[in-house]
């Protein structure tokens, strides 16, 4: 049995076939949690393809959380729930109450589509860079809050720059991206 589909004149783009195909396999239980997704390779000669869409369809896949790639492995299904459409990375220093209201108003505003994976950094450089590179490219969107982090620019530029928004605090080294501060110097 064929999971992946792919009609030339559908009016829809290739990629997006493929990632409908595999979606459709979950709903019907062809695909389940931890099966081994056919390889790019394979779809690509299958379909006359190039390898780039083929990638495209597995790294929307890859973004939304229902893939996974073990690299010289292949791709897996990581989750058989496809409606999520958009994950979102959120990065706190702490959790105390003013940060429980801002994460509860954060959910509040969502989508029913959406994921949101929430991470602590405890005000600790170490685990905001590991946190941030263990998780490049496995997100839609990336909310940070760096707090008073000093020269970590370098750890957040490896993100997509137009998914990135830091929250709260800001510094020099993160001015190129959107965010959403209290400015106290400008208050008085």
């Amino acid at each position: 049995m064929s999971i992946v589909s792919v009609k030339g004149n559908s009016g829809t783009p290739k990629y997006k076939q493929i990632v409908a195909s595999i979606e459709e396999a979950v709903l019907s239980g062809a695909l389940k949690k931890g099966d081994k997704l056919p390889s790019i390779n394979s779809i690509r000669d299958k379909h006359k393809l190039s390898r780039d869409t083929v990638l495209m369809a597995f790294n929307e896949l890859k973004t939304r959380g229902i893939v996974q790639s073990i690299a010289g492995k292949g791709y897996y299904l990581n989750t058989e729930d496809v409606n999520v459409v958009q994950k979102v990375f959120l990065l706190f220093d702490e959790l105390n109450s003013f940060k429980e209201d801002l994460y509860n108003s954060f959910l509040d505003t969502l989508g029913d589509n959406v994921q949101v994976d929430i991470f602590f950094h405890h005000f600790n450089s170490d685990i905001f860079s590991k946190l941030i590179y263990d998780n490049i490219g496995a997100y839609s969107y990336y909310v940070i809050m760096p707090a008073n982090l000093q020269n970590i620019g370098h750890v957040v530029e490896k993100l997509p720059k137009d998914n990135v928004y830091i929250l709260d605090q800001t510094n020099a080294e993160l001015k190129a991206y959107p965010s959403i501060y209290q400015n106290f110097k400008k208050m008085f």
